[in-house]
């Protein structure tokens, strides 16, 4: 993201959002790529903030490569319901089975109003050799998007370091 946001995404001492071309209050369709860690549970509860009260709906999606596990995203949004800001009925979970997870995210995106994803959880070096998934998204795609970091525990030094 560039000099300014890194330090803060790297060390962020409270909850980030970032939001680019978001141009309305709230949203009738919003996709949240879920899978299961801290970012997802915030990028859930933005997604059910920014939704439209009246007829909108939170799409929480998992997309497997095939052979892997999918999360239940019922179980998971059941576990998190408090911290949610609109009622149950209005998330409609969603599973993939897919080798392109980016691909199969790119697609989902254009038949919805707004994509919230939470930052990855991958280790540094990961990133810097693959590319983490929220970023590519967010640089090969024009289309309203929100990414969140949750707060999170100080890590040791030398996972900071890696």
């Amino acid at each position: 993201f560039g000099s300014t946001l890194d330090p803060i995404l790297e060390r962020n001492p409270c909850d980030v959002i970032i939001l680019r071309n978001c141009s309305q209050r709230t949203y009738k369709q919003i996709l949240v790529p879920v899978a299961g860690g801290p970012h997802s549970v915030l990028a859930l509860k933005t997604a059910s903030t920014l939704l439209d009260p009246e007829d909108g709906m939170v799409i929480p999606i998992n997309v497997a490569p095939p052979g892997k596990s999918t999360i239940d995203i019922e179980e998971f949004i059941a576990k998190n319901v408090a911290e949610m800001r609109c009622r149950l009925d209005r998330f409609v979970p969603k599973y993939v089975v897919a080798r392109d997870v980016l691909g199969t995210l790119v697609a989902e995106a254009g038949n919805v109003d707004l994509v919230v994803v939470g930052a990855t959880c991958e280790r540094r070096l990961r990133q810097f050799a693959t590319g983490s998934l929220p970023e590519t998204l967010a640089e090969k795609t024009a289309f309203p998007l929100v990414m969140v970091k949750a707060r999170t525990p100080v890590e040791s030094l030398v996972n900071r370091w890696v």
